[in-house]
Protein backbone atom coordinates (compact mmCIF):
# COMPACT_ATOMS: atom_id res chain seq x y z
CA UNK A 1 0.00 0.00 0.00
CA UNK A 2 1.48 3.60 -0.93
CA UNK A 3 2.31 5.62 2.76
CA UNK A 4 1.87 8.95 3.12
CA UNK A 5 2.94 10.88 6.08
CA UNK A 6 5.43 10.26 9.18
CA UNK A 7 6.99 11.88 11.95
CA UNK A 8 7.41 15.47 12.10
CA UNK A 9 6.97 37.77 -26.28
CA UNK A 10 7.69 38.75 -29.69
CA UNK A 11 5.28 36.81 -31.62
CA UNK A 12 7.85 36.06 -34.59
CA UNK A 13 5.24 35.05 -37.23
CA UNK A 14 5.79 34.50 -41.23
CA UNK A 15 6.63 31.71 -43.02
CA UNK A 16 8.17 29.57 -39.61
CA UNK A 17 5.11 30.36 -37.96
CA UNK A 18 2.48 27.76 -36.98
CA UNK A 19 0.24 26.52 -34.43
CA UNK A 20 2.80 27.86 -31.41
CA UNK A 21 1.56 31.45 -32.23
CA UNK A 22 -2.16 30.97 -31.78
CA UNK A 23 -3.23 33.15 -28.69
CA UNK A 24 0.08 34.73 -28.19
CA UNK A 25 -1.11 37.96 -27.11
CA UNK A 26 -1.29 39.10 -23.53
CA UNK A 27 1.66 38.96 -20.44
CA UNK A 28 3.55 35.00 -20.00
CA UNK A 29 3.61 33.52 -17.66
CA UNK A 30 7.15 32.51 -16.14
CA UNK A 31 8.66 29.76 -18.21
CA UNK A 32 9.08 26.66 -15.89
CA UNK A 33 12.40 25.97 -18.01
CA UNK A 34 14.37 28.01 -15.45
CA UNK A 35 14.40 31.42 -17.54
CA UNK A 36 15.39 33.51 -20.75
CA UNK A 37 18.20 33.26 -22.98
CA UNK A 38 20.84 35.42 -22.65
CA UNK A 39 21.02 37.72 -25.88
CA UNK A 40 24.82 37.73 -26.21
CA UNK A 41 25.08 33.85 -26.07
CA UNK A 42 25.38 31.60 -28.84
CA UNK A 43 21.82 29.73 -29.15
CA UNK A 44 22.35 26.35 -28.77
CA UNK A 45 19.37 23.87 -29.76
CA UNK A 46 19.89 21.19 -27.47
CA UNK A 47 20.06 23.21 -24.69
CA UNK A 48 16.85 25.37 -26.16
CA UNK A 49 15.79 21.33 -26.58
CA UNK A 50 16.10 20.69 -22.63
CA UNK A 51 14.15 24.04 -21.65
CA UNK A 52 11.18 22.83 -23.61
CA UNK A 53 11.50 19.66 -21.96
CA UNK A 54 10.94 20.98 -19.14
CA UNK A 55 7.81 22.60 -19.54
CA UNK A 56 6.57 18.84 -20.29
CA UNK A 57 7.70 17.71 -17.43
CA UNK A 58 6.15 20.40 -15.46
CA UNK A 59 2.97 19.76 -17.13
CA UNK A 60 2.97 16.38 -15.97
CA UNK A 61 4.04 16.70 -12.49
CA UNK A 62 0.64 19.37 -12.56
CA UNK A 63 -1.67 16.55 -13.68
CA UNK A 64 -0.10 13.97 -11.16
CA UNK A 65 -2.62 15.31 -8.69
CA UNK A 66 -5.57 14.70 -11.11
CA UNK A 67 -7.30 11.28 -10.14
CA UNK A 68 -10.62 10.07 -11.76
CA UNK A 69 -11.80 9.28 -7.79
CA UNK A 70 -9.09 6.87 -7.29
CA UNK A 71 -7.29 6.71 -3.77
CA UNK A 72 -4.15 9.07 -3.22
CA UNK A 73 -2.24 9.60 0.05
CA UNK A 74 -1.36 13.41 -1.10
CA UNK A 75 -5.06 14.09 -1.51
CA UNK A 76 -5.03 15.29 2.25
CA UNK A 77 -1.75 16.76 2.53
CA UNK A 78 -3.46 20.33 3.00
CA UNK A 79 -5.75 19.39 5.95
CA UNK A 80 -4.89 21.09 8.71
CA UNK A 81 -6.46 20.00 11.89
CA UNK A 82 -7.21 22.53 14.82
CA UNK A 83 -5.22 22.12 18.37
CA UNK A 84 -7.09 20.99 21.18
CA UNK A 85 -6.12 23.87 23.18
CA UNK A 86 -6.71 26.50 20.77
CA UNK A 87 -3.41 27.37 19.70
CA UNK A 88 -3.92 27.06 15.97
CA UNK A 89 -3.65 24.18 13.67
CA UNK A 90 -0.99 20.94 13.00
CA UNK A 91 -0.51 19.53 9.33
CA UNK A 92 -2.28 16.13 9.17
CA UNK A 93 0.68 14.29 8.31
CA UNK A 94 2.74 15.88 11.34
CA UNK A 95 -0.28 14.03 13.12
CA UNK A 96 -0.50 10.81 11.52
CA UNK A 97 0.11 8.25 8.92
CA UNK A 98 -2.29 8.60 5.12
CA UNK A 99 -2.02 5.21 3.49
CA UNK A 100 -4.23 4.29 0.50
CA UNK A 101 -6.40 0.67 1.81
CA UNK A 102 -7.42 0.52 -1.81
CA UNK A 103 -9.09 2.20 -5.11
CA UNK A 104 -11.36 3.97 -3.27
CA UNK A 105 -10.36 4.09 0.76
CA UNK A 106 -7.87 6.13 2.36
CA UNK A 107 -6.89 5.46 6.35
CA UNK A 108 -5.25 7.69 8.42
CA UNK A 109 -3.37 6.18 11.57
CA UNK A 110 -3.13 8.51 14.42
CA UNK A 111 -0.44 8.52 16.23
CA UNK A 112 -1.93 9.80 19.21
CA UNK A 113 -5.72 8.35 19.42
CA UNK A 114 -6.84 11.56 21.61
CA UNK A 115 -6.75 13.45 18.11
CA UNK A 116 -9.11 11.26 15.84
CA UNK A 117 -12.02 12.47 16.11
CA UNK A 118 -9.95 16.08 15.46
CA UNK A 119 -8.11 14.74 12.86
CA UNK A 120 -12.07 12.84 10.94
CA UNK A 121 -13.50 16.42 11.56
CA UNK A 122 -11.10 18.33 10.02
CA UNK A 123 -10.83 15.95 7.16
CA UNK A 124 -14.90 16.29 6.46
CA UNK A 125 -13.82 19.87 6.79
CA UNK A 126 -11.68 19.99 4.09
CA UNK A 127 -13.67 20.78 0.73
CA UNK A 128 -12.94 17.83 -0.17
CA UNK A 129 -16.64 16.40 0.23
CA UNK A 130 -15.87 13.37 2.06
CA UNK A 131 -17.29 11.95 5.54
CA UNK A 132 -14.88 9.97 7.02
CA UNK A 133 -15.62 8.23 9.91
CA UNK A 134 -12.79 6.66 12.88
CA UNK A 135 -12.23 3.99 15.30
CA UNK A 136 -9.91 4.37 18.10
CA UNK A 137 -6.61 6.16 16.54
CA UNK A 138 -7.35 4.81 12.66
CA UNK A 139 -9.64 7.26 10.66
CA UNK A 140 -11.55 5.40 7.12
CA UNK A 141 -12.24 7.84 4.53
CA UNK A 142 -13.99 6.61 1.82
CA UNK A 143 -14.06 8.33 -1.43
CA UNK A 144 -17.47 8.11 -3.09
CA UNK A 145 -17.79 7.31 -6.91
CA UNK A 146 -16.86 10.64 -9.14
CA UNK A 147 -19.69 11.82 -11.38
CA UNK A 148 -19.60 12.92 -14.80
CA UNK A 149 -19.61 16.27 -13.78
CA UNK A 150 -16.93 16.08 -11.41
CA UNK A 151 -15.12 14.22 -14.80
CA UNK A 152 -15.97 17.19 -16.90
CA UNK A 153 -14.30 19.92 -14.08
CA UNK A 154 -11.15 17.65 -14.04
CA UNK A 155 -10.84 17.59 -18.13
CA UNK A 156 -11.32 21.47 -17.59
CA UNK A 157 -8.40 21.67 -15.17
CA UNK A 158 -5.90 19.48 -17.81
CA UNK A 159 -7.06 22.33 -20.53
CA UNK A 160 -6.07 25.17 -18.49
CA UNK A 161 -2.96 23.77 -17.64
CA UNK A 162 -2.08 22.69 -21.11
CA UNK A 163 -2.71 25.94 -22.10
CA UNK A 164 -0.27 27.09 -19.32
CA UNK A 165 2.38 25.10 -20.33
CA UNK A 166 2.07 26.12 -23.98
CA UNK A 167 2.25 29.87 -23.18
CA UNK A 168 5.69 29.00 -21.29
CA UNK A 169 6.89 27.21 -24.76
CA UNK A 170 6.32 30.16 -26.58
CA UNK A 171 8.53 32.64 -23.82
CA UNK A 172 11.26 30.20 -24.03
CA UNK A 173 10.42 30.54 -27.93
CA UNK A 174 9.95 34.25 -27.69
CA UNK A 175 13.52 34.50 -26.22
CA UNK A 176 15.75 32.06 -28.54
CA UNK A 177 14.27 33.59 -31.37
CA UNK A 178 14.95 37.44 -29.98
CA UNK A 179 18.58 36.02 -29.32
CA UNK A 180 18.96 34.79 -33.28
CA UNK A 181 18.05 38.14 -34.68
CA UNK A 182 20.33 39.58 -32.31
CA UNK A 183 23.25 37.52 -34.41
CA UNK A 184 22.85 38.40 -37.48
CA UNK A 185 25.43 40.68 -37.68
CA UNK A 186 27.52 38.10 -36.50
CA UNK A 187 26.08 35.35 -38.57
CA UNK A 188 24.65 36.33 -41.48
CA UNK A 189 20.93 36.38 -42.30
CA UNK A 190 20.64 32.34 -43.71
CA UNK A 191 22.01 31.24 -40.57
CA UNK A 192 19.46 33.24 -38.93
CA UNK A 193 16.86 32.01 -40.66
CA UNK A 194 18.36 28.27 -40.06
CA UNK A 195 18.34 28.62 -36.76
CA UNK A 196 14.58 30.59 -36.48
CA UNK A 197 13.56 27.47 -38.43
CA UNK A 198 14.51 24.87 -36.04
CA UNK A 199 13.53 26.92 -33.40
CA UNK A 200 9.84 26.99 -34.55
CA UNK A 201 10.43 22.87 -35.60
CA UNK A 202 11.05 22.75 -31.64
CA UNK A 203 8.71 24.49 -30.62
CA UNK A 204 5.62 23.08 -32.70
CA UNK A 205 7.28 19.05 -31.88
CA UNK A 206 6.70 20.23 -27.94
CA UNK A 207 3.64 22.00 -28.34
CA UNK A 208 2.52 18.69 -30.20
CA UNK A 209 3.98 16.71 -27.35
CA UNK A 210 1.94 18.53 -24.90
CA UNK A 211 -1.24 18.22 -26.49
CA UNK A 212 -0.55 14.14 -26.48
CA UNK A 213 -0.23 14.41 -22.79
CA UNK A 214 -2.88 16.64 -22.44
CA UNK A 215 -5.29 14.15 -24.78
CA UNK A 216 -4.14 11.26 -22.58
CA UNK A 217 -4.69 12.60 -19.57
CA UNK A 218 -8.10 13.84 -20.34
CA UNK A 219 -8.81 9.69 -21.98
CA UNK A 220 -7.85 8.80 -18.92
CA UNK A 221 -10.34 11.01 -16.57
CA UNK A 222 -13.11 10.09 -18.49
CA UNK A 223 -13.03 6.19 -18.36
CA UNK A 224 -14.40 4.52 -15.58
Amino acid sequence: AKARGGGGGAKGKGKGASKADDDDEGEEPEASSGGEVGEGARLEIPALSKRMDSCIDQFKKDLAPLKPGRATPGMLDHVAVPQPDGAGTAPLLSLGRVIVRDAQKLEVTVFDPAMAAAVAKAIGAAGLELNPTFERNVVHVPLPRITAEQRRALVKTVQQLAEKSKMSVRKVRQAALKQAKALEKSMGKDEVKRLEKDVQDLTDATVKKLGEVSAAKEKELLED
